[in-house]
């Protein structure tokens, strides 16, 4: 199990980086951008995986299939709305529409009821019930665009499932 790191940029010390219980290696880092001169899988002197780790990570696949009720229900409709998407439109610009959509509306809801107690005009309701649907499109147009212009990497999940994140926690600050 490893722990959560921050990025520190001294390729002396990094090529790789461990994030909750994956890790972020010298080759994912690179197509996201990032270059390392050093041997992969390693902080500072000391080996971070066994060999046997460094196999199952090379055979890591991703699953992005769900168990929502209405995730069978959604799909075609995902499947068409990527379409509409320029294909030169990052994913990870995707996932950020989708976190920004999502705090302003938890900004209008806390703006009108800071203690989550007062009453909310009606129009705000809808507006941050439409965000939310808006949300959760594009939580799922990023993965299918990533897929869809073979640009996905271990960082960019991460990057998704860190604006999910926040999204439930700025959810959870206003109720």
């Amino acid at each position: 199990m490893f722990h959560s790191f921050a990025v520190h940029h001294s390729v002396r010390q990094w090529t790789a980086v461990p994030l909750g219980d994956r890790l972020v290696t010298e080759a994912s880092m690179a197509a996201d951008g990032f270059s390392f001169g050093r041997r992969i899988l390693r902080f500072g002197g000391d080996r971070v995986l066994t060999k046997e780790q460094l196999k199952r990570l090379a055979e890591h696949k991703y699953s992005s299939e769900g168990s929502s009720l209405f995730e069978a229900l959604m799909q075609p409709f995902w499947r068409e709305v990527v379409e509409w998407i320029p294909v030169w439109w990052a994913p990870n610009a995707i996932t950020l529409a989708g976190l920004i959509v999502n705090a302003v509306t938890v900004f209008i809801l806390m703006m009108f009821s800071p203690d989550a107690k007062g009453e909310l005009p009606a129009w705000s309701l809808v507006l941050c019930a439409l965000g939310l649907f808006i949300y959760q499109t594009l939580d799922a147009l990023d993965g299918k665009q990533a897929r869809r212009t073979n640009s996905s990497t271990p960082l960019g999940e991460l990057f998704d499932h860190g604006c999910d994140s926040l999204s439930v926690g700025w959810s959870f600050c206003v109720h």
